[in-house]
């Protein structure tokens, strides 16, 4: 498993953990790859970030309605690129975490304006899926915001995006 960690950028030759391994360690199962390779992405803005975070625990009913996706896959974009596509039994699939949910992200936004919850549903998501997406979102945020300083200035400002949100 420690040269999965090497290849993955985890650790390095040493099998020191890399910063991306630092910050690969605060979470579980796939968001550990997603929030890693979003920090890492010096291109991907960190407001997007913070309500991309909506969609690692909003599920498959996300998305698999994708009427609610927008630009939201970034994240999972970022995720399949820096992890070679890897299937990681219980995080990954084709570099995606299992729990990813496209789309949650755009409703959490929308949310956020003062939209109702009722104006996301559809045939694939009722209130209580958009309920559950928003109350994940709020708890990551929450996660992140009170995680240790990591000597990365994208990873402070992550932080302090997220204590913003939560």
């Amino acid at each position: 498993i420690a040269q999965q960690w090497f290849r993955l950028g985890l650790v390095d030759e040493h099998f020191k953990p890399t910063l991306r391994g630092r910050i690969f360690s605060f979470f579980n199962g796939g968001e550990s790859y997603a929030v890693a390779a979003a920090v890492e992405d010096a291109s991907y803005d960190i407001s997007d970030i913070v309500f991309d975070l909506a969609n690692l625990r909003a599920g498959g009913r996300f998305h698999l309605s994708q009427s609610r996706a927008g630009c939201s896959s970034r994240m999972a974009d970022c995720c399949a690129l820096a992890f070679f596509s890897s299937n990681i039994k219980g995080a990954l699939k084709a570099g995606v975490p299992i729990t990813y949910g496209g789309g949650a992200s755009e409703i959490v936004r929308g949310m956020r304006r003062g939209d109702p919850p009722s104006k996301f549903q559809c045939d694939m998501i009722a209130r209580g899926d958009i309920e559950r997406a928003y109350l994940e979102w709020k708890s990551i945020l929450n996660h992140i915001s009170n995680l240790p300083d990591l000597p990365c200035a994208r990873w402070e400002e992550l932080k302090a995006a997220c204590a913003k949100y939560r």
